[in-house]
């Protein structure tokens, strides 16, 4: 879509439209409703879509992300399959399926982390 990408020429019977999977956001389970409502300094969504899978990164880069998301005073919301994660900060909730289009669409959401996909971009705007 011409929103999220370079322009293209197309012949003139054909319209763009982008977003169209993008539903009118839904209530969240309880649990993830009170840790967005409850977040004082913000969210941070961190979901690499359904391809990149964040239990097969290296177990450094793993960690890594750990170190970085303990230091922030915002919590953060990781997608991710295997909910036996070590080391995991407390300002960190890992889950192996999460609604993102109704996470991205809460007030305290302030930053998403992603692989860039088409879906995940589309539900951001």
């Amino acid at each position: 879509h011409f929103s999220v990408s370079s322009p293209r020429p197309y012949a003139p019977n054909m319209i763009e439209v982008g977003g169209i999977q993008v539903e009118k956001p839904k209530a969240l389970p309880e649990d993830l409703q009170k840790y967005l409502d409850e977040a004082e300094h913000g969210v941070i969504y961190f979901c690499m879509g359904s391809n990149l899978k964040s239990k097969f990164f290296p177990e450094e880069k793993r960690n890594a992300f750990l170190k970085v998301f303990s230091t922030l005073k915002e919590r953060v919301l990781w997608k991710f399959e295997d909910e036996t994660l070590r080391n995991q900060p407390g300002n960190v909730k890992i889950q192996a399926w999460m609604p993102q289009n109704d996470i991205l669409a809460h007030p305290k959401v302030k930053l998403f982390i992603t692989h860039g996909g088409l879906l995940g971009t589309s539900e951001s705007l």
